[in-house]
């Protein structure tokens, strides 16, 4: 990618994150930076990637930054790469106005919106179509692509936070889903998406759990693993959690941090706009090298979610929610109210009537809020920990039907 429109790029993350200059932040400026995109983006970008690109570490004189990772930094900042950066051009745009107005006018008049067609006005006919899906968790799906000829570089993003592969002159692929949850792959060239594929469901058998590195390189192949976690290894005494000892003995090095998800995900039918959701959750008491731990609570529908991050004192800025296309971090908003003990257990109740969603913490109401977009038909939920924690029970249920149910 050309250098001058990296140098933007960089200048409007640092504008948008508004901590000064990029080569005077600190490492958790770094680790702050790469939560802000992953959240925005749903693109991790490792700490010392993100440190190698704003200078902090020194690297080869012709070192160039993945365009994929400019294209998720370009993405969080919402800056228009492909837009000419010399100032001498800018006065010549007006006179192509009237002339874009016309031909945007004709892609629209040609362009239908589904998996198999062009995205409104995008500067590249291409499609992307889901043809099967072989497995439940781990699943590989498979699609067909159709991408016009063209000198711009074309990536697929598969939506599950893998690196983005490039795809011009292919007319299919596979791509492999180490994790449960809904995922949508996309089409993607100078920072725009120019195709969708249809939604790809990863379902599980039953409860799942799995466990993986939370930060890494993605030059680390074992760093892009999940490691699955027997159930029969992580529930005693009636209560589900994952050992340091069970997770050393799947392979991990357990000074590093990982996470501990725990998964239940398949087709429902159910509205997703009208369920109540309880679950009893204590968060780690410790993990080497976490400060802030968290627990991360979500219910997954066929169009959008419901999530909640709780965290530890002190660590509020690290908290988050979502509520469809309402989205929410600590880095923007006081979410002092979704700080817990780590030491004790609490009790979660999400009661959603009708796109009015309440939260119960403790019997304690500690945030209410509605949408307006529909979450459509519940597919799955999920619960995280940041390091390992436990989970008495789980249940979702609308009225007196049960959709997820597990008290272990």
């Amino acid at each position: 990618m050309n250098k001058d429109i990296t140098r933007q790029i960089l200048k409007q993350v640092e504008k948008k994150f508004n901590r000064g200059r990029g080569v005077n932040w600190k490492n958790r400026d770094f680790e702050d930076l790469s939560f802000s995109v992953h959240q925005q983006t749903k693109v991790l970008i490792s700490v010392a990637t993100l440190k190698r690109i704003f200078g902090k570490v020194k690297t080869d004189a012709n070192y160039s930054p993945q365009e994929s990772t400019l294209e998720a930094l370009a993405n969080y900042t919402e800056f228009d790469f492909t837009t000419n950066p010399k100032k001498s051009s800018v006065k010549y745009i007006w006179y192509l106005v009237p002339l874009l107005i016309i031909v945007i006018g004709f892609f629209y008049t040609i362009s239908f919106d589904n998996n198999k067609t062009l995205i409104k006005n995008s500067p590249i006919q291409a499609t992307i179509q889901l043809v099967k899906t072989e497995g439940n968790c781990p699943t590989t799906a498979y699609f067909d692509l159709e991408i016009q000829e063209t000198q711009d570089s074309v990536f697929i993003d598969f939506g599950d936070n893998s690196e983005f592969h490039q795809v011009n002159h292919q007319k299919a692929i596979s791509h492999f889903y180490a994790y449960p949850g809904q995922f949508e792959a996309k089409l993607r060239s100078r920072g725009e998406v120019i195709a969708r594929s249809d939604k790809i469901l990863v379902k599980t058998n039953g409860w799942q759990a799995f466990t993986y590195y939370y930060f890494g390189d993605y030059n680390a192949e074992t760093r892009k693993r999940y490691y699955p976690v027997p159930l029969e290894k992580a529930v005693k005494s009636n209560v589900f959690h994952v050992s340091p000892k069970t997770i050393s003995s799947l392979g991990i090095d357990t000074t590093e941090i990982i996470s501990v998800r725990l998964d239940n995900y398949k087709k429902t039918g159910i509205n997703g706009d009208l369920f109540t959701y309880k679950a009893r959750l204590k968060t780690s008491s410790f993990w080497p090298a976490v400060r802030c731990y968290s627990t991360y609570v979500v219910v997954v529908g066929t169009s959008g979610e419901i999530s909640f991050k709780f965290v530890g004192e002190g660590c509020s800025t690290y908290s988050s929610y979502g509520i469809s296309e309402i989205k929410r971090t600590g880095l923007e908003e006081d979410l002092s109210s979704l700080v817990v003990n780590r030491n004790e257990w609490f009790d979660v109740e999400i009661t959603n009537q009708s796109k009015n969603v309440q939260l119960l913490v403790n019997n304690k109401e500690v945030f209410a809020g509605e949408y307006k977009n529909s979450i459509g038909e519940i597919v799955g939920t999920t619960v995280e920990f940041h390091g390992s924690g436990s989970v008495d029970h789980v249940k979702l249920f609308v009225e007196k039907e049960c959709v997820f149910d597990k008290d272990f």
